[in-house]
């Protein structure tokens, strides 16, 4: 199919990401999000690149619009564009897969009825990535669709990496285990990074995902073997609002001693811990840097906490390998604060990793080189711009060509 464009379409619970390639890959021809859905602060904006045009970049205030709504509007501005008229794929990102999907599918009712099955997963977005499936499904009911898991690269680890140390049954007969998520950010940067260093088939990568959520990935020869985030995205490192690895007995412990209800704890975990909680400023790492720069002490422990699990779980993970070539950053604050990755790296001279200051300090939207020539180490420091939107698109047209 030359010369089609593929629409991917990014439900979240509050937000909505699109972008449009031509024929699948490089730059988008638009590009965009929607935030604060269903409140009065709703907005929509996006970027037009359009041949020998400046591009055009617009911000329209939507109060109250929903998913449905903001999709309408969507494809309007497709419309308007021309770009629905070559459109051949529409790509959705879809949370959680289950253990029913490794790879992308095509949609169909009974995929959609299987997602709605496992829903019970992934309850604050697979909901959402389902409406944005159904929405477009019938506004748009010729053009193929298929979605694309964000557990699917994880479901190539080893049970003795995703089973907990439970009782067998409850992974049988309830699907508890670890699935890891982040996975297309993942696959994306590992596979730049051994394009970008000339790696051959056999090659570790240890991919460093940075975000309001984040996760740290084990790459062995291209396959996920181990990640942070487990049966839900709540386990793991630090983030923004969730607090990442906990003793699970502090559930039980808040529920007796302050009379906290136990959906109240969850919440608390997901929605009012993390960076948040530490520092009680802000999830937001940049105003935590800010705030570190002018003396806070809890930003500065909050952010010295944070890199600290990074570089724990980094380490870690060379046990999950057979070799070690790339340390691989990613995700918005790992490819644009200097200051965090500079903190991690610090943690890791065990492994005879240098940093090349003037790369890391720079600034821009491609992949580098990070790490300082090293005798000590054959293990490289790369960061890769964050990509998900392409790496679906990609996916998409392989699975139909």
């Amino acid at each position: 199919m030359p010369n089609q464009n593929v629409l991917v379409i990014n439900c979240g619970s509050a937000s909505l990401r699109f972008s449009v390639f031509a024929n699948g890959c490089g730059e988008p021809l638009i590009c965009g999000n929607a935030e604060n859905l269903e409140k009065e602060k709703a907005y929509i904006k996006w970027k037009v690149t359009l041949q020998n045009e400046p591009v055009i970049v617009h911000k329209e205030q939507m109060a109250g619009a929903d998913h449905k709504k903001i999709l309408n509007t969507i494809f309007a501005l497709l419309n308007s564009y021309g770009f629905l008229e070559k459109l051949s794929l529409i790509g959705h990102k879809v949370t959680h897969g289950g253990e029913h999907f490794s790879k992308p599918v095509v949609l169909n009712d009974k995929i959609i009825k299987t997602l709605n099955q496992i829903s019970n997963l992934a309850p604050l977005h697979n909901p959402a990535n389902i409406t944005g499936i159904k929405l477009a499904r019938k506004n748009l009911p010729n053009v193929m669709q298929v979605a694309v898991f964000d557990t699917g690269f994880h479901q190539s680890m080893p049970a003795h990496a995703y089973l907990y140390g439970l009782p067998v049954k409850y992974h049988t007969e309830y699907g508890v285990r670890r699935y890891g998520f982040h996975g297309i950010s993942h696959q994306y940067a590992s596979e730049k990074t051994v394009e970008f260093l000339g790696l051959q088939n056999e090659h570790g990568i240890i991919s460093v995902h940075l975000d309001h959520g984040s996760s740290v990935c084990a790459i062995n020869n291209g396959r996920s073997v181990d990640t942070s985030m487990g049966f839900t995205p709540l386990e793991g490192l630090v983030m923004g609002t969730r607090c990442g690895d906990i003793d699970a007995s502090i559930v039980d412990y808040l529920n007796l001693k302050i009379g906290m209800p136990v959906a109240d704890i969850t919440r608390l975990l997901n929605k009012g811990c993390g960076l948040l909680g530490l520092s009680g400023i802000s999830d937001d790492i940049r105003v935590l840097v800010d705030h570190a720069h002018k003396g806070n002490a809890d930003a500065q422990l909050a952010i010295e906490i944070f890199c600290y699990r990074v570089a724990k779980y980094i380490t870690s993970y060379i046990a999950s390998l057979e070799r070690l070539d790339a340390i691989v950053f990613t995700g918005k604050i790992g490819e644009s604060e200097n200051l965090i990755r500079d903190k991690i790296i610090s943690r890791l001279a065990v492994l005879g990793i240098k940093v090349n200051t003037q790369e890391n300090t720079k600034r821009g939207d491609k992949i580098r080189l990070l790490s300082s020539d090293s005798q000590s180490s054959r293990c490289q420091l790369v960061l890769v711009p964050v990509a998900e939107e392409l790496q679906i698109a990609k996916q998409c047209k392989m699975l139909v060509s």
